[in-house]
């Protein structure tokens, strides 16, 4: 049986992951032709932190507001979002 994406995301095998031999880390980018970086408003980012932190506590604890990390540029023809999420480590 294969694994859920969520599961082989935040652990549920005995199987070492790229994650946990690395760093674990959630990181997701976002790119946009319509002017993002003008939409979000660093009062957003921050709305958009809190609402992203909640949602990752609910499968992972301990996770901070300063472990979430949210950064805007521009590459290209492209607004870019990145966020980076680092997770605490696991206890065995």
């Amino acid at each position: 049986m294969k694994k859920g994406f969520w599961s082989s995301l935040f652990g549920g095998g005995n199987e070492p992951t790229s994650a946990s031999i690395a760093k674990d880390r959630l990181k997701v980018i976002v790119a946009s032709h319509d002017r993002l970086n003008t939409r979000l408003t660093p009062e957003r980012i921050d709305e958009m932190k809190r609402e992203i932190l909640a949602v990752v506590n609910k499968f992972i604890n301990g996770v901070q507001i300063d472990d979430v990390n949210i950064k805007q540029r521009h590459e290209d023809s492209l607004d870019v979002l990145e966020m980076n999420i680092n997770l605490p480590e696991r206890n065995s």
